[in-house]
């Protein structure tokens, strides 16, 4: 069901110490950081000068702090997705006003006019392109599909896809990914909670 972590790669991995899983995670963050930086530059558009940078040092440090390590040695080494992961980590952490990195670093600078102008201008932009997206409103499995790609950051894209649509057990999940039952089932929780919500026209 899994192939990219089974077999001898399994095998090989749950050998391998946390040390050698760190080091193996620095040299993937090494080796995509230009394309991280590319990333960053791109998301935060005409803000990059204001926040760019901060932007792509929180959302690996989230990564890098709060993931289990097996976790970011599946995303970054196994799955080699890391820059997937950051992306969406990245354009959701300067789209929703209740994100860790709107508060701690851009609050402030909506007291600051040209700043808000500049993302009134993104936010419209946003705002048009994402009514202007039928895919949600086609079937269920549709609006699957575009929550995961355009409203879920990678964690929860991939709780509904493996859980939801590839009908793996919380078990497999859990296993694969080497995460801890009782934060998972928060995380489990919050996740079916949000994605009901968006496609709450089709439930």
């Amino acid at each position: 069901m899994f192939p990219e972590y089974g077999g001898e790669k399994k095998i090989l991995i749950f050998k391998m110490t946390q040390e050698e899983k760190k080091l193996e995670i620095d040299k993937k963050i090494t080796e995509k950081y230009d394309r991280l930086v590319s990333d960053s530059r791109r998301i935060a558009s005409f803000n990059y000068d204001q926040y760019g940078q901060d932007l792509l040092a929180h959302c690996l440090s989230e990564f890098l702090e709060k993931k289990p390590i097996n976790y970011q040695y599946q995303v970054a080494v196994v799955d080699n997705k890391l820059p997937n992961y950051m992306g969406r980590s990245m354009s959701m952490a300067i789209k929703s006003n209740t994100s860790t990195f709107w508060h701690r670093y851009r609050k402030e600078q909506y007291n600051y006019r040209g700043v808000y102008l500049a993302e009134g201008k993104e936010d419209d932009t946003f705002s048009i392109e994402h009514n202007m997206q039928p895919e949600k409103d086609k079937s269920p499995l549709d609006c699957i599909h575009w929550v995961i790609e355009n409203e879920l950051d990678w964690y929860e894209g991939t709780i509904i896809d493996k859980i939801y649509l590839q009908k793996w057990s919380k078990k497999q999940f859990m296993s694969t990914y080497g995460l801890p039952l009782n934060s998972f089932n928060k995380d489990f929780k919050q996740t079916i909670k949000k994605f009901r919500k968006l496609c709450s026209h089709f439930m």
